[in-house]
């Protein structure tokens, strides 16, 4: 493997310099609550800041809708999401 510091020369433009990093693929392994956690976050900032119901997102993502209750829960206590009850209600992200 190459050296990942080396310097570039100093003709090389910015731009390209940013494209010219060495990249180093590491497999992870991620258990399927924090896949489907990832999942419905996605979902939520694709709906543009607006309350999404947890059968939405279940539904759009093929999460199994008990299993994304807890995850909510959790998310919403570790405060990446807010929630609201009622048929206004839903799930947002905090930023």
């Amino acid at each position: 493997m190459g050296n990942a510091s080396a310097k570039l020369p100093e003709s090389v433009g910015a731009a390209c310099a940013a494209t010219a990093q060495v990249t180093t693929v590491v497999a992870v392994r991620i258990s399927a609550k924090v896949d489907y956690a990832l999942r419905a976050m996605a979902e939520l900032a694709a709906a543009g800041g607006g309350p999404v119901k947890g059968e939405r997102l279940a539904s759009a993502q093929s999460i199994p809708p008990k299993f994304l209750e807890n995850i909510l829960a959790d998310l919403r206590q570790a405060g990446l999401i807010r929630s609201q009850r009622g048929s206004e209600g839903g799930y947002w992200l905090v930023r």
